[in-house]
């Protein structure tokens, strides 16, 4: 539930486990879908303030990918972020969303190989994505001394911007589940109205970012049917190598 002081989007944000566990990309989700905030002032009234996307922006969505310098929504108050702001900042590479969840895909490469426990994190990870990853990074290492042909860093991309389009979707959510009590704290609909179009034109910029590269789509494809092929050959050898201890 929201209460009587709400960001909106930081409210889907600390609902996700992956996103939550790092401030600053939390704020790159949020400049991305934009929010509405309730505050109350010092005669307890209540002020609400529409803050829209920012990804019309182009540097916006390349800097939160691969880094880059990007004017951002930053949070001044910490935990509740009600005291929202515009400013520019910094993202290097090794902070980009793109190069976190290369990391990531290759820690969890690496315990599946080693038979270690995942973290949190990298569960909040999995949950976040709808592409398979666990299932296409167990295939893979199962011919990793072999030499697998899927190099499952070159889908950090994938990832990352699915990541995104997930997030987006749960804003979208959370507005549906929220709109009464939203009316209720006296947000008006043409409030409600701006910021939905703004996130639908923020949602439609990522499905053509997701969608419109072939290379991307051609990617999401070999990646599946690699996947497929591998399992149908390691059922062979696994097959073969039982007939042979029989």
């Amino acid at each position: 539930m929201l209460g009587t002081e709400f960001n909106l989007a930081w409210k889907a944000i600390q609902e996700n486990a992956f996103l939550r566990s790092d401030p600053k990309l939390a704020e790159f989700f949020m400049s991305i879908s934009g929010t509405i905030i309730s505050r109350r002032d010092e005669h307890g009234n209540y002020t609400l303030q529409t803050k829209t996307s920012l990804i019309d922006k182009e540097a916006l969505l390349s800097a939160l990918l691969y880094g880059g310098d990007v004017s951002i929504y930053r949070c001044r108050d910490g935990e509740t972020c009600l005291d929202v702001h515009e400013s520019l900042i910094k993202i290097d590479k090794a902070q980009s969303l793109v190069d976190l969840v290369r990391q990531v895909l290759l820690s969890i490469q690496n315990k599946i190989y080693e038979d270690n426990p995942l973290s949190p994190s990298e569960i909040a990870f999995l949950n976040s994505t709808r592409l398979p990853f666990y299932k296409i990074l167990n295939v893979a290492t199962a011919y990793r001394r072999g030499g697998s042909p899927i190099d499952i860093l070159d889908y950090a991309e994938l990832g990352a911007i699915d990541i995104l389009f997930q997030y987006l979707s749960e804003i979208l959510d959370v507005i549906h589940e929220s709109i009464n009590h939203l009316k209720l704290s006296q947000v008006d609909d043409a409030q409600i109205s701006r910021f939905q179009k703004s996130l639908g034109e923020a949602r439609q910029r990522i499905v053509e970012r997701r969608m419109g590269s072939f290379k991307q789509i051609e990617q999401v494809i070999n990646i599946t049917a690699k996947t497929e092929l591998l399992e149908k050959s390691l059922m062979v050898k696994v097959g073969a190598l039982s007939r042979e201890g029989e």
